[in-house]
């Protein structure tokens, strides 16, 4: 018998439902309500107050050790160690971190351009670079002459630490001055040691407009994490909501911590806000509005199993947008619209539509990636021809 259009219309109906409701019967996590705004809102600040994972400690360490070893044993050793990271990884903080617990007693470790920001006009980045490197040389040799008196002075050599080299340009024309300046001067002033972070997305570009790695040829990259690295690391997290992931993984021989693991690329940002993100809570034990002693009651969190988000269509723009903030890690809109070439309304408007998407976030006036997001939009992009960094 043939089916009418509205039989067919019926049909097709009950199987959905009968697939939905076959979907929600498998997959009772996909029943939990995203866990209460302020709660993540404190745990995403918990994020920051984390100790630098040990896994990334001990690279530093040992790598750092090594370099600064054969540089004070031999004058033809190289005098830098380039620490790299993928993008939203927060490496100055990590360097910054790591060198407070690294010191010799004949080293002293500077950093001269901590608080440097790349200013309005990246055409005087190499002029405030200059300033800040020359600054503190006079401000050396002024302490060094003062504690001449002393019957014993300490005769140290010195660490300079650049802890972010994506802040040192701006991928716009002539925008990467500052990073030839530096270059430079790395290869000249063999008297000192440069520790230097960077992203692989910032690298990648500087390699290809003015040849970095032909200076600075001494790189070590920070190594994914493992499942038994996040599960301690994010121990405070967890400790605070006092849960932990599901016990149930896809794979016999994988545990959540490791499915984690590889969701994230063994990225610290990426896990801690992907655990963050499978947080809910069940309809039933959400408060009674109508009931004043029950808004008092904590509410229990669940786990539901991680998962990348979506990506939003996105427009041409949007991906050099995107390619920016990859790059540099954080941007002001004017830069993003020096950066692009574009007028700062179509900027305003393309970072205002993928804000409200959260593919970005906004903190301070500075744009930057939603770290969920990176895993895909390295896809994306890479899949549309774009210069992409090391994974």
């Amino acid at each position: 018998m043939k089916r009418t259009p509205l039989v067919q219309s019926l049909i097709h109906q009950v199987q959905t439902w009968f697939s939905q409701a076959k979907q929600q019967a498998t997959e009772p996590e996909d029943v939990l309500k995203d866990a209460p705004d302020e709660l993540l809102l404190e745990l995403e600040a918990l994020t920051q107050e984390l100790p630098v994972p040990p896994a990334y400690q001990d690279a530093i360490h040992q790598a750092l050790t090594k370099a600064v070893r054969r540089w004070q044993d031999s004058p033809e050793a190289e005098n830098h160690l380039v620490l790299m990271s993928p993008p939203c990884e927060p490496l100055a903080r990590i360097l910054t971190t790591v060198l407070k617990d690294w010191s010799g007693e004949d080293l002293e470790i500077l950093h001269p351009l901590q608080d440097f920001n790349r200013p309005a006009d990246p055409l005087a980045i190499p002029a405030q670079l200059r300033n800040a490197l020359e600054n503190r040389q006079e401000d050396t040799e002024d302490d060094t002459e003062s504690d001449s008196e002393d019957p014993e002075p300490a005769d140290k050599r010195q660490i300079l630490v650049v802890p972010a080299l994506e802040h040192c340009f701006l991928r716009a024309i002539q925008g990467w001055q500052g990073v030839e300046y530096l270059q430079n001067l790395v290869v000249q002033d063999t008297s000192r040691f440069w520790v230097i972070g960077c992203t692989s997305w910032s690298w990648a570009f500087l390699d290809r407009v003015c040849h970095v790695s032909a200076y600075l040829e001494q790189i070590e990259s920070l190594p994914e994490l493992s499942g038994e690295d996040l599960q301690p690391w994010l121990e405070p997290l967890i400790q605070r909501v006092d849960k932990t992931l599901p016990e149930e993984s896809s794979c016999a021989d994988q545990t959540p911590w490791d499915a984690l693991a590889k969701l994230s690329r063994g990225n610290s940002a990426i896990a801690a806000q992907l655990w963050i993100n499978a947080l809910g809570v069940r309809h039933e034990d959400l408060p009674d509005p109508d009931d004043p002693d029950d808004q008092q009651a904590p509410v229990p969190l669940h786990s539901r199993k991680p998962i990348l988000p979506n990506l939003p269509s996105l427009t041409p723009i949007d991906r050099h947008l995107l390619q920016s903030l990859l790059i540099h890690n954080r941007m002001t809109r004017s830069h993003l619209s020096l950066s692009l070439g574009e007028s700062e309304t179509i900027v305003r408007s393309r970072a205002q539509l993928l804000h409200r998407e959260e593919v970005i976030l906004r903190r301070r006036g500075y744009f930057s990636i939603n770290p969920v997001h990176y895993p895909r939009l390295r896809s994306e992009l890479g899949s549309n021809n774009f210069l992409v960094g090391e994974s």
